[in-house]
């Protein structure tokens, strides 16, 4: 194609100019790959945007400063630009203005919008951290959707100081595979006696999400009474699960004496040699491979699986963990 003569693409765009808080909004056509517009302004605006509508599917790079990104939350005109700002703005969460900004979206009326901000507080250090905590105790227990309060849960555990029994015992009950699953999550990374029992008692879950978060929280935290649920469950887990409970299948059996890793070993070999699924052929020997250290006569094993493996992407993975 003669681009010299014939442009390769047109791209009507809308770009928007604040001045005096007021949005005016300028139709363009991009038709170059380098190109210039210069737009009429009576003064400097507080800020310009490119494909205000959000229309393109392109990936934008902008280069805003802090005060612009602040000034685009609180002008926004959809979800989209208000996720931006927030995602834009997230590694700045120490200055003042942007948590207040972050802590205001907690109440936005868009579920997206708070579920952006709650993560945006994960791991958060800036000022009046004991108060953004409550603001996440709150959102956790009393938040209207699920995929919010989940994301609180999920939040509050990057906290690990801090006591949120109260919001995880609560979120064990919750009508929400999602928050239920994040409950589990949190308490992998901070167990307690009084919840076992609860998180015992999902054991039969069939929801994907939760069962995964149950492997975890077995792998980190369950001792050979939980060796017969790796064993059931890995025959009836569908394939998105298995590659992730069959390493921590492996994890937990690092904890138990090798005369009493016989089925489960059994188990992980059949399945990295025969599972139609090339993926959870891998959960397979990477649950295998962890027990290697402590059980130096699987390496032969392992190599055998290795050498008669057929899956060129699969054995271009197994040399990097041999």
């Amino acid at each position: 194609q003669d681009t010299l003569h014939q442009p390769l693409y047109r791209l009507p765009v809308t770009v928007t100019t604040w001045v005096n808080n007021q949005p005016t909004d300028h139709r363009i056509v991009v038709s170059k790959a380098d190109q210039t517009f210069r737009l009429p302004a009576a003064q400097r605006p507080s800020l310009v945007k490119f494909d205000n509508e959000g229309v393109l599917l392109a990936q934008l790079y902008e280069e805003k400063t802090t005060e612009q990104l602040l000034f685009q939350f609180s002008h926004a005109r959809n979800y989209l630009q208000k996720a931006e700002a927030i995602e834009e703005l997230r590694t700045k969460s120490g200055d003042l203005m942007v948590s207040s900004m972050l802590r205001n979206a907690l109440n936005d009326s868009f579920w997206a919008v708070r579920k952006a901000a709650v993560n945006a507080l994960r791991k958060y250090k800036g000022p009046e951290g004991s108060a953004v905590r409550k603001d996440l105790q709150r959102i956790a227990l009393n938040e209207k959707k699920g995929a919010v309060r989940a994301a609180a849960i999920s939040a509050l555990s990057t906290f690990p100081n801090e006591d949120f029994s109260q919001e995880y015992n609560a979120a064990l009950k919750d009508s929400s595979y999602l928050v239920v699953g994040a409950a589990v999550e949190a308490l992998a990374k901070a167990p307690t006696v009084s919840t076992r029992a609860q998180v015992s008692a999902l054991q039969e879950t069939r929801n994907p999400a939760l069962l995964t978060a149950l492997a975890n929280y077995y792998a980190l935290n369950g001792t050979a009474d939980d060796y017969q649920w790796f064993l059931r469950r890995s025959q009836d887990a569908p394939n998105e699960v298995l590659y992730t409970m069959l390493e921590n299948f492996g994890t937990l059996m690092q904890r138990l004496p090798p005369i009493e890793r016989e089925k489960g070993i059994a188990r992980l070999e059949s399945i990295a040699r025969t599972h139609p699924q090339y993926y959870v052929r891998l959960g397979a020997y990477k649950g295998l491979h962890q027990l290697v250290a402590s059980m130096p006569t699987l390496k032969p094993t392992l190599q055998d699986i290795r050498s008669k493996e057929k899956d060129d992407n699969l054995k271009s993975i197994y040399s990097l963990i041999q």
